[in-house]
């Protein structure tokens, strides 16, 4: 009975695969069983990730934690995300059509490595910043003549923003003492006064990404060994900023002076009058754009034209007002290996977000469904990217026909 009932599942879930083969190229020899492209596909997923770069998951897990204080000087970089998508959308011959909603939640903390090790400094700074966005819009793309055209409309609300006013370390000795100080002003802006849905007082913001493609192996005399495409990314360029009014003040900090007399105790006890506050909501008018970016890439098909194997690295920047350097390089490189649309593994080594990544995916796609798991190791540091100190899992989900 157990093998009958196994047998059933294995047929359930065989039957749509079945349904998606080609027909069209049911005989091609190189991918004879090629399952169809959807023309209607409805998708969603979750995926988070967390990242430092000076403790593995290994040394967080143990009982006792051993931590390298010559490491401090490096400074403490910590990231956190989380991102929930849901979209649909119809493709036809030559454009296709959609709508998405998207959760999109960020958070970072860099800590200076000069104020963790007690180096002397002057206005050192630091960062803590996060973000929470959710935003909506259309998906869609067209093809004239040998391009292919992406054009992503959204509308967003930052639900929560936090930027820091002042975040900022000195150490230092004027005039024969010993001057410690270290502050921190963060604002921290909410769609309504404690979140408090029934009084938004945040106006939507408004931005778009477009995307240009170009299969460069139209033009003549190409070698089939070069097949590739070209293109252009310019994603979340703003056009109207979203304005958040509401806002309270979390600061904090410490101002020691210590005479080279004065007892060693006394200092400890400075040290250890650390003052924080946080403020009652305020108003003060805030404009928000989402991170812009902008990335040139090439999908090379190095096996004479074969999707079954596909090369894509891509460089390009970001601007993140979030952060007191807001600008950034975006670079890596992906490849992808898809066996007649049915199973697909993916691998990418990449500098995004401020993090390095090494990820790996898979998905296995009966056309009318097709699951996607990718994983990645990722660190703010290159080498602490390849021993754990950060970890990301996304899994999506797809429907259609």
């Amino acid at each position: 009975m157990k093998k009958i009932s196994f047998l059933l599942v294995i047929l359930l879930v065989l039957l749509p695969c079945l349904y998606g083969y080609d027909d069209d190229d049911f005989f091609d020899e190189n991918e004879p069983f090629r399952i169809k492209d959807r023309k209607f596909e409805i998708g969603f997923g979750i995926g988070g990730s967390v990242s430092n770069n000076l403790l593995s998951l290994g040394d967080i897990f143990s009982n006792t934690i051993i931590f390298d204080l010559n490491k401090l000087e490096l400074g403490l970089k910590a990231n956190a995300g989380l991102n929930v998508p849901f979209y649909f959308d119809l493709f036809f011959d030559t454009w296709g059509i959609g709508m998405f909603a998207n959760i999109d939640a960020t958070g970072a903390l860099a800590l200076n490595g000069k104020m963790l090790s007690f180096q002397n400094a002057v206005n050192e700074k630091s960062d803590l910043t996060s973000a929470v966005f959710f935003s909506t819009g259309v998906n869609s793309h067209l093809h004239i003549q040998q391009f292919k055209v992406r054009f992503k409309p959204a509308l967003f609300y930052p639900i929560l923003y936090v930027v820091p006013e002042t975040f900022s370390y000195t150490f230092d000795a004027p005039d024969g003492l010993t001057r410690l100080v270290f502050g921190y002003e963060l604002l921290v802006y909410t769609i309504s006064p404690g979140y408090d849905i029934s009084n938004i007082n945040t106006s939507p913001g408004f931005d778009f990404s477009v995307g240009v493609e170009y299969p460069v192996t139209r033009w003549k005399d190409i070698s089939p060994l070069l097949d590739f495409d070209i293109g252009l990314d310019l994603v979340n360029i703003p056009i109207v900023a979203s304005v958040m009014n509401d806002y309270f003040i979390m600061s904090g900090g410490l101002n020691v002076v210590q005479d080279p007399d004065d007892e060693l105790t006394e200092l400890f006890d400075a040290l250890s009058n650390f003052e924080s506050d946080t403020s009652d909501y305020l108003t003060k008018s805030r404009r928000v754009d989402r991170p812009f970016k902008m990335f040139f890439w090439a999908a090379w098909r190095p096996l004479a034209g074969s999707e079954l194997l596909t090369v894509t690295p891509m460089l390009g920047f970001a601007l993140n007002d979030m952060y007191h350097q807001p600008l950034s390089i975006e670079t890596g490189i992906n490849a992808k290996l898809n066996l007649a649309n049915m199973f697909l593994a993916k691998a990418g080594l990449n500098y995004t977000d401020r993090l390095y990544k090494n990820s790996l995916g898979v998905a296995f796609n009966c056309r009318v469904f097709q699951m996607d798991v990718d994983a990645e190791f990722q660190s703010q540091d290159f080498l602490a990217s390849w021993t754990a100190k950060g970890f990301g899992l996304s899994i999506g989900f797809k429907f259609g026909f």
